[in-house]
């Protein structure tokens, strides 16, 4: 079988991603069932729209490019192809009128979507009215969130920002516990806060954690110390890092038994393990726990390709090359998100395992998925590749796939 008849263009994914579709009768990942969950509460239960995870541009584009759209369209909610995009176009052209609850949770909405150009929009004007604190904060940590990916404005000025709203003593304990763990996770993968801005965010995350523990949820003490635990991590501590977690673990579980959600919750045990896979990954090297970890994953999300990236990751790390290849390919068999990078991943393994006309095959996929968007390192490796194997017509089509690229 080809990888073109092997890999998975569409899914549910997709399908909520572009269409905002739950009931094509394909299984639904968690990212997609929470939000098909959360379209069926009302505002009144959650001041925001539960946001379960966060993708970045090329993911939306990634999904409108599986879906046949214009990734403009699909950013500014005019496909035209659903009613419920429909009633959210019309959502949005009323958000003048609004009141700021309306407006936090239609901001929130979008962001859970990937519509960032639209959600920063309604931030900055948001962010221009006097709000209560409360709700000023939480723009703010929206702001930081979409910022994060598409914005101008720097992680340390958001975080300053929210340091400023959090000093008022008005913000909830729970709420403020989830923008200091923001905080510890931006500076552990950036630097980019100010170094007194993020002590003060650790020490004020901690008073938290530990006096206002009753007020904080279980799904916000279980982020709290999944960030917290990336600080030993850092350092190689692998008992402190391990009793954190352990701590991250329990306080998911406890959310869990809640069944107050049948999939929102347990993307808080997802993130779990999906940690634990890098914590045994780049902490401790233990790869008998790290393929442990995402055995569970698997079983906990098995139509998702990252549970399966998670997989292939690993085995690349420790040299099992054959068993990355069919992890990754496993994950491309899924679809998007990240579909394109899974494929990348599989060439750069299969390369390894010295099968070339696979390889090719690939890249040729690659090359025809997104012609206007193929990185320039698919291509050269896609002309390298069947100059090798004595194939000058698809040599040719690489080399002039990346001069258009360049000349763009």
């Amino acid at each position: 079988m080809t990888f073109h008849e092997e890999v998975a263009v569409s899914n549910a994914f997709v399908a909520m991603m572009s269409s905002f579709d739950d009931d094509d009768g394909r299984p639904l990942d968690l990212y997609s069932g929470g939000v098909s969950e959360a379209f069926g509460l009302r505002e009144e239960t959650f001041p925001s729209f539960p946001i379960s995870q966060v993708f970045e541009p090329a993911v939306r584009r990634e999904a409108a490019i599986a879906a046949g759209l214009d990734d403009h369209d699909l950013a500014t909610l005019r496909t035209g192809r659903t009613v419920r995009e429909a009633g959210l176009r019309q959502q949005l052209e009323q958000m003048p009128e609004s009141g700021g609850p309306e407006r936090l949770y239609f901001t929130s909405m979008m962001v859970a979507l990937s519509r960032f150009e639209i959600a920063s929009t309604l931030i900055d004007e948001s962010l221009d009215r006097s709000l209560p604190a409360p709700l000023a904060f939480e723009f703010a940590l929206l702001g930081y969130i979409v910022g994060n990916r598409v914005g101008a404005k720097k992680d340390a000025d958001w975080f300053a920002l929210l340091r400023g709203h959090l000093s008022g003593g008005e913000i909830a304990p729970a709420r403020a516990l989830d923008a200091c763990a923001q905080a510890i996770v931006c500076q552990m993968k950036t630097g980019a806060l100010d170094r007194d801005d993020y002590r003060w965010f650790v020490e004020y995350g901690t008073r938290c954690a530990i006096e206002h523990k009753a007020e904080v949820d279980q799904g916000g003490l279980s982020s709290w110390y999944r960030g917290v635990a990336m600080i030993p991590a850092k350092g190689k501590d692998v008992g402190r890092t391990r009793e954190l977690m352990e701590r991250a673990r329990g306080h998911a579980v406890a959310a869990l038994s809640t069944n107050r959600s049948r999939y929102y919750d347990r993307h808080l045990l997802k993130t779990y393990l999906e940690s634990t896979a890098k914590e045994c990954l780049y902490v401790n090297r233990d790869r008998d726990k790290a393929v442990e970890a995402a055995q569970a994953l698997v079983d906990l999300d098995p139509v998702w390709g990252p549970s399966w990236g998670e997989f292939g990751e690993i085995y690349e790390s420790f040299g099992e090359y054959r068993n990355a290849s069919e992890a990754y390919l496993q994950a491309c068999r899924c679809g998007p998100p990240w579909l394109q990078h899974y494929a990348w991943r599989l060439v750069r393994v299969l390369e390894r395992l010295d099968e070339p006309e696979r390889c090719l095959e690939i890249l040729s996929w690659l090359a025809d998925f997104d012609p206007a968007g193929t990185p320039t390192e698919v291509l050269e490796r896609g002309a390298g590749i069947a100059k090798n194997l004595g194939r000058p017509t698809e040599a040719r089509a690489f080399r002039a796939a990346l001069t258009n690229e360049q000349d763009n």
